[in-house]
């Protein structure tokens, strides 16, 4: 169950730090599908934490609001109409007539230069989404045409068109460093970057936006990155066992030619899927000196064994029961979706992250023929 790679930071980090003129503004809305009635929850970030806004109901198919602009917010809406369609999206409270207009194909955003402005860029980034799936026909070739070199045009192609995205976010970012705007990319695109060229964008911004408390979070998280990077000592920690003994990753690493951290969950769909891959893995190689270490990232302790126990999960398994921003693991290591696996050398060194099952299966082979 993947999620972006600073997780959280957008959703629970943003801070309205840059200041518009005292004044009112509105924003009025209208998404297919709504029923009078419908509520459509408006919220806001302050003092680093998401909060409810406000909450409008529909009448005459449209919903409206009119607040204060003290200062300019980052705000978003969020609605599921009867029909199933679900829509959410951000929008930036600056003084004037602020409006959406939304379909099961599009938003549209505008009415003050930093909405107008939001637009322009989301649509230029739907553009870039839209030469994504272009090149992913590729893969519906017959098998007898997708030869190799094929795969490795398409391998460039897709690697260009991500540098291209980059240099895009990077001007956009470095222009607009002094608005909300600019802030709001940063946080939101940050998963597009290595973390060597996240903090070499933050570096280049203003002063005044690299003290803003979500983009500290950010360096933060790139620091934390950089200590369990591939070739780096892994860092320990401890969790406890379904009989509620504690167990530690040092109790284990070096008892093992090879450690794999495994983290999942039992609410993760692709965990779950994946589970009959690992255990027939973790059967071929457990003899050969390959130890597993299950780190679960479930709060429900009934539901973390019963995973255990229907999956057949026979190596090491261990737990904090806590939120996923507050497993100490999961922060440890940065892991911003699961599943997902660190290697470990015998020595304690980190030999690979984020491999699953087949590529795991490669690289711990691959791994034993050198010993």
């Amino acid at each position: 169950m993947t999620k972006a790679i600073l997780k959280g930071l957008v959703l629970s980090l943003l801070i309205p730090v840059f200041s518009c003129q005292n004044n009112e503004f509105t924003f009025t809305g209208k998404i297919e599908g709504m029923q009078n009635g419908d509520s459509v929850f408006i919220n806001r970030f302050t003092n680093a934490e998401w909060e409810m806004y406000d909450t409008l109901i529909v009448k005459n198919n449209v919903f409206s609001m009119t607040g204060k602009a003290d200062s300019c917010e980052i705000l978003s809406y969020w609605i599921r109409n009867n029909n199933g369609s679900y829509f959410q999206g951000f929008f930036f409270s600056e003084p004037g007539k602020i409006t959406l207009n939304a379909d099961d194909e599009k938003s549209v955003i505008g009415g003050t230069p930093l909405n107008d402005l939001y637009q322009q860029i989301s649509d230029s980034l739907d553009g870039f989404s839209k030469r994504f799936s272009e090149l992913g026909g590729f893969g519906d070739m017959p098998k007898e045409l997708a030869q190799a070199e094929d795969q490795a045009e398409l391998a460039r192609k897709s690697e260009a068109l991500q540098q291209e995205v980059k240099a895009y976010l990077q001007k956009q970012i470095t222009e607009n460093a002094d608005n909300q705007v600019g802030l709001f990319l940063t946080l939101t695109n940050a998963n597009l970057f290595a973390p060597e060229e996240m903090e070499q964008l933050i570096a280049s911004l203003p002063e005044k936006t690299r003290n803003n408390p979500a983009i500290k979070s950010i360096s933060a998280t790139i620091e934390q990155l950089k200590k369990n990077a591939v070739g780096q000592p892994y860092t320990d920690f401890e969790m406890r066992t379904p009989e509620g003994n504690p167990i530690k990753i040092s109790d284990i690493v070096s008892k093992n030619k090879i450690t794999v951290l495994d983290f999942w969950a039992s609410w993760c769909g692709p965990c779950m899927a994946e589970a009959p891959e690992m255990v027939r893995l973790y059967q071929k190689v457990h003899a050969l000196g390959v130890e597993f270490i299950g780190v679960s990232l479930d709060t429900d302790e009934k539901a973390w064994k019963k995973a255990i126990a229907d999956k057949g999960l026979a190596w090491p398994q261990g737990s904090e029961l806590k939120e996923w921003q507050h497993n100490n693991g999961a922060k440890l290591y940065s892991v911003d979706g699961i599943p997902f696996t660190i290697v470990l050398s015998q020595e304690g060194t980190i030999l690979a992250k984020g491999l699953r099952a087949e590529q795991l299966e490669d690289f711990i082979e691959a791994t034993l023929s050198k010993k």
